[in-house]
């Protein structure tokens, strides 16, 4: 009896964070999903428009622009066609990572033990741990260590996963590498939409929502054409 109470002191770590994990990829089976390469590489050759947006330009791959519409945290520019484009601002609220290196020294150093100094080295390393971690990486067999960096990493992908629209891509253009979530190809109640991040050699991340609402087209084409064009505005070099 004391060897059995002794081991589940040893493991309550680890079997707390195994039924979490096993339970929320019940209820959301895109936390079991990872990212994979792209497949569809097209881009759309159509006639277009090119707008700016935070110091950036991008290449719509539609040019019946509609509105443009500024908000406290994004920015959208809305196309006759029901296809927009939504940019957050890169300096608007703090990343979970910035927030972690803003602590002081003793307790990131406590973090960097937790999660690995691999791990929160940049911004596009800790999404990558993120998006990478699935409940069927998680044993009762791993170390307390292992079992509270996974609970946490579920904990955050728990948050970003949606459950009707899982698949996420990796993503590379000449200047940012980064994840697509979700698939143009599913339509929702309200239409289809991507989220892309998007992380420079600096470390410094993009996001963008890219939908079309119900009824309107969106292809994998049309949102290459829009990653692959993202560039610095000659105006903020």
């Amino acid at each position: 009896m004391l060897a059995l109470v002794g081991l589940g002191y040893l493991w309550t770590p680890q079997i707390v964070t195994c039924y979490f994990a096993r339970q929320w990829a019940r209820e959301s089976p895109g936390l079991n999903a990872v990212p994979r390469p792209l497949t569809d590489l097209r881009i759309d050759s159509g006639k277009g428009t090119t707008v700016e947006l935070y110091g950036y330009t991008i290449e719509a791959p539609w040019a019946d622009i509609e509105f443009t519409k500024d908000v406290r945290i994004a920015s959208s520019v809305g196309f006759k066609s029901g296809a927009n484009i939504l940019l957050f601002d890169p300096n608007g609220d703090p990343s979970i990572l910035s927030i972690i290196q803003g602590m002081d020294e003793k307790q990131n150093a406590k973090i960097r033990d937790v999660l690995g100094s691999d791990t929160v080295r940049s911004e596009y390393d800790f999404s990558k741990a993120v998006y990478f971690i699935t409940a069927n990486d998680i044993s009762l067999w791993m170390s307390r260590q292992r079992a509270a960096r996974a609970i946490i990493l579920m904990n955050i992908k728990s948050s970003q996963v949606s459950s009707r629209n899982p698949d996420t891509f990796l993503l590379e253009t000449a200047l940012f590498r980064g994840f697509q979530e979700g698939s143009p190809d599913v339509e929702g109640v309200r239409g289809r939409q991507v989220r892309i991040r998007l992380f420079d050699s600096d470390g410094k991340e993009l996001q963008l929502v890219i939908s079309a609402k119900k009824g309107a087209s969106l292809t994998q084409a049309q949102i290459n054409r829009v990653i692959q064009s993202i560039r610095p505005a000659v105006s903020s070099r």
